[in-house]
This record gives C-alpha cells, sequence and structure tokens, in this order.
C-alpha cells in the first residue's frame, strides 16, 4: 500500500518506476492546489488500488503442488493455498503481490512437518476486490485462522507484515513465533512518506488523511502500531535489508524497541523483495519456525 519513495535509478529490486507514479508526482501538486478536495479522493482511492502483475512461472508451479483452499471475505472468496500436513505456518504477502511469492519458505517447512498456507489478499492477484486497505486484509487474516488455523506462527512480508500486525495486537491471531520481512508498523508514517514524495501540498493531505480514517474506521494514530506491542507474548524475527528504498529500515526498529520478544535483523543488499528468496534468509527463518533457533547474525547470500 505503501507509495515509499522509489530510487532515481531503475531499481535493482523490481521493475522499472511505473509511468503512473511520474505522473502523480506532476499532476498531483498541480491539481491539489487549485482542488485539494477531488485530489484527494482520487488519490486516495489511487492509493488503495493495488496494482496486478502476471504470476512468474514458479509461482504457476508452486501452486499446482498445493491443495486450494479459499477464504470468504465480504461475499466474495479469497483464493488460497495449503501445502503439507501439521501445525500451520501462515504466509502474508505485500502490496500488489500474491500469496506464492512467499514460495521461497513452502518446501523447507513442510519438509519439516508444518502445514503452511497462504492466500491473495483482497484486490490481489487471483482474489476479487479493486481496493484493500490494512484493516480488510487483517480481517481477512482473521477468517483464515478461524478455518485453516490455529495457526502455529506466521511470515508477513512488507504490508503483509503489517496487516499480520494488525491481526496479533487485535488477538484476531495468537501465534508462537513471527517473521516480518522488511515490515512497516506505522500505517500513519506510511502514508506521510508517499504524501512527501508525490509532493501533495499539506490541504490536499489533511484531506486524505480524513479519509484513511474513515475507511478503516479509528483514528491513524491508534494504527501506529507499535504503541501495542508490548502486550504480545509471540517470539519475533523482524528481517530488513537496511538500505531498503520501500520501506525504511528505522520502521524494523522502532518495532524492535517497543517489542520486548522481537529480535531484529540487518541483511544489506538483500533487497525488499529479492530478500524473500535470499538463501540466508529462508534458513534463518526456518530455523526459527521450527526449532525456535535465533541466529546470531543473518548473512545474506549475493542475489541473482
Amino acid at each position: 500500500m505503501t507509495m515509499a519513495k522509489p530510487p532515481t535509478k531503475k531499481p535493482k529490486d523490481g521493475a522499472k518506476r511505473p509511468f503512473i507514479v511520474d505522473v502523480m508526482r506532476v499532476g498531483f501538486p498541480l491539481l491539489g492546489r487549485v482542488a485539494p478536495r477531488t485530489t484527494a479522493h482520487i488519490a486516495h482511492r489511487t492509493i488503495r488500488r493495488p496494482r496486478r502483475f502476471p504470476r512468474p512461472e514458479r509461482e504457476h508451479r508452486l501452486i499446482e503442488r498445493s491443495m486450494p483452499m479459499n477464504v470468504p471475505h465480504k461475499g466474495t472468496e479469497l483464493a488460497g493455498w495449503v501445502w503439507g500436513e501439521g501445525p500451520t505456518v501462515f504466509l502474508a504477502h505485500g502490496w500488489a503481490a500474491r500469496g506464492a511469492q512467499m514460495g521461497a519458505f513452502v518446501d523447507p517447512l513442510v519438509k519439516a512437518g508444518k502445514r503452511v498456507f497462504t492466500f491473495d489478499a483482497p484486490a490481489h492477484g487471483a482474489s476479487p476486490g479493486e481496493t484493500t486497505n490494512l484493516v480488510d486484509y487483517a480481517h481477512a487474516i482473521k477468517t483464515a485462522n478461524e478455518l485453516y488455523g490455529p495457526f502455529e506462527s506466521l511470515i508477513g512480508h512488507s504490508f503483509g507484515a503489517a496487516s499480520s500486525l494488525y491481526a496479533m495486537v487485535h488477538d484476531f491471531v495468537d501465534v508462537e513465533r513471527a517473521v516480518l520481512v522488511a515490515g512497516f508498523p506505522s500505517l500513519r508514517r506510511s502514508m506521510e512518506r508517499s504524501g512527501k514524495f508525490v509532493r501533495m501540498p499539506p490541504a490536499t493531505m489533511r484531506v486524505i488523511m480524513r479519509l484513511m480514517v474513515d475507511v478503516h474506521g479509528r483514528p491513524l494514530d491508534e494504527l501506529d502500531l507499535e504503541r501495542h506491542v508490548a502486550k504480545l507474548k509471540s517470539q519475533a524475527l523482524l528481517i530488513h535489508d537496511p538500505h531498503d528504498r520501500e520501506v525504511p529500515f528505522y520502521e524494523s526498529r522502532l518495532l524492535r524497541d517497543a517489542w520486548p520478544g522481537a529480535h531484529l535483523f540487518e541483511v544489506p543488499g538483500a533487497g525488499h523483495v529479492r530478500i524473500l528468496w535470499n538463501p540466508a534468509v529462508v534458513a534463518a527463518v526456518d530455523g526459527f519456525l521450527i526449532n525456535g533457533n535465533i541466529p546470531d547474525e543473518i548473512q545474506p547470500e549475493p542475489s541473482t
């Protein structure tokens, strides 16, 4: 969901910056000065509408080995899949992604006797919908936990990490261990970063923030989730590239400082998305979820 500042050059970790982002950086400052409310409504809908990208072949191959298990959500069904048998590990993907993007974790967990479940979040991948938000995603996680859980543990990436964290602090799930990769605990700060990047005029940004309150049904300050994690009993690994171009590393540091059971690991050069397929990261996560091992460090292996 974040429109955090992309690099000025073509990034090494993902596709070229979408043309629509450049349009927003030019159009929103101009339109926002003459029509702040109209601009705010356009921007608000844009940032709640994830782009859908083609599913790569490795995800197709992974899904072919799964058992489909869909999740009812607001009168529709979200596409979901399960692998293996045993205590269930839930995988929560990031914004504009898909559950199978977390596929590097599946086979090691299944081999160790875990059951792995994931779904495409509302308005993502093979699931229906046009817009979603953090609370909406978290409620889908709650339903999935009720139907296919209880989840013993979870792995969340980026926006999926934030949605999983919301589910945890609101008792939608009660996991023994959690892994949050390149996550962020504050929707408010994420929106502020996005507004600065697209040069949104302050008056327009204030309207957007009010619209976000309406959509989420609560003040945005309540979505500064680091305020609520001290009560969590879960052990957690927080894994983040300190040079992440999409979600700043300080978000994980703030979360670590507030969460007694959290351990933060820097993985330089792993990127924002490539980090999910880095062998050292996968090994550390699997060791934590399977045996409760907390690594001394995570030495990233070169990504190709």
